[in-house]
Parts: structure tokens; C-alpha cells; sequence
């Protein structure tokens, strides 16, 4: 598998305002440090190597398998739509599949393509990476990405901005609180 982000979030979670607000700060003398620990900790949580293995605003990726499986399951939940898949037929010619070649599942917690009624996948050539799915994640727009998602950020920055020089180390009692808002979010795998 490979899973590559191909255009980021055009916003973050929390906006400075939000940020500025749990922190109290009325000028803007700090505006950069604060948009700065909004990013680390938007960091910490979202996409491929974020603590929660979802895309949290909206943001396109593209993942590559080997070859076309019964059932794609893409990573980076929740799924928003997907935007292409692209194939080496074999004879090592790249090809488009037409929408209606495919159906994606969105309701699920792990969005997932599966061929169209009475259609087979395409048998491609054998190398790795000869699928590649363009798909777009995340819960939309910052203002619907879960609020405790959205706390678990401010309180991060909190701590950080008032113990600066302690990126990723929290007193125990604001780790666990972290924790237990995140334990809902978290995709788990088994």
C-alpha cells in the first residue's frame, strides 16, 4: 500500500479565534505562536500518521495497491467520494474506470469500493502499484469536525502555550483527559 496526501486541508480544526479565545489572548502579539501549536496539534491527530488514522477537515489522497482486491477499503476514514481509479491494464496501458464500474460506500466507518452489479475488476499488470484510487476524506469543513476533537486540540495548545518548551509532554491529568475526549475518534485496528 501507498498512501500519499495530494492536497491538504484548507483549513485547520480550530481557527485562531477558537484558539485565541480558550487561551484568552486579546492582541495579536502571539498570533503565530498559536497558529503554530494549532498546526502541531492538528499534526499530532490527522491524516497518515496522526493518533486518530483519519482525515479530520477535508483533504485529497491517493492511495496504490497492488492489484484490485474483492473489495477496496480505504484508509483515512470518513470517506467523502471518490474521484478516480486508475489502473495498468496488461499491457501496461493505463486506464480510467468509468463511475459506473464501481460503487462506493460511503455510510460505512471505512469508506469501501466494490465492483457494480454483474461487473468484475479489470485484471491489471502484475507490478506493484498498478491501482491507484484518488479519493477525498474528512469530515468536511472545520466547523463539522467533532467537537471533541476540536477540544482535544485546544486543550493541547493550552497546555503547550503556557508551558512552552514542553511540545508532547502533558501533565498526566491533561494526557488522560486528551485521551479519553480522542477514544471515540480513534481508528482502531484489529
Amino acid at each position: 500500500m501507498n498512501l500519499e496526501r495530494t492536497t491538504p486541508p484548507a483549513e485547520a480544526p480550530v481557527t485562531l479565534a477558537e484558539a485565541k479565545a480558550q487561551l484568552r489572548v486579546l492582541t495579536s502579539d502571539e498570533d503565530t505562536l498559536i497558529g503554530a501549536l494549532v498546526d502541531t496539534a492538528t499534526a499530532l491527530l490527522d491524516g497518515r500518521n496522526g493518533m486518530l488514522g483519519r482525515a479530520v477537515v477535508t483533504q485529497a489522497w491517493r492511495y496504490k495497491i497492488h492489484a484490485f482486491p474483492r473489495s477496496i477499503e480505504l484508509p483515512l476514514p470518513p470517506l467523502q467520494a471518490v474521484s478516480s481509479i486508475t489502473y495498468l491494464d496488461t499491457a501496461g496501458v493505463s486506464q480510467t474506470l468509468a463511475a459506473d464500474q464501481y460503487i462506493v460506500d460511503t455510510g460505512t466507518f471505512v469508506g469501501r469500493i466494490r465492483p457494480a452489479y454483474n461487473i468484475v475488476w479489470p485484471v491489471t499488470l502484475p507490478i506493484e502499484y498498478a491501482v491507484t484510487v484518488n479519493f477525498t476524506a474528512g469530515y468536511g469543513a472545520a466547523i463539522a469536525v467533532p467537537r471533541t476533537i476540536k477540544q482535544a486540540i485546544l486543550m493541547m495548545i493550552t497546555h503547550w502555550f503556557y508551558n512552552r518548551g514542553s511540545i508532547g509532554a502533558m501533565p498526566e491529568g491533561t494526557q488522560l483527559a486528551v485521551e479519553a475526549l480522542l477514544s471515540g475518534e480513534r481508528l482502531m485496528t484489529v
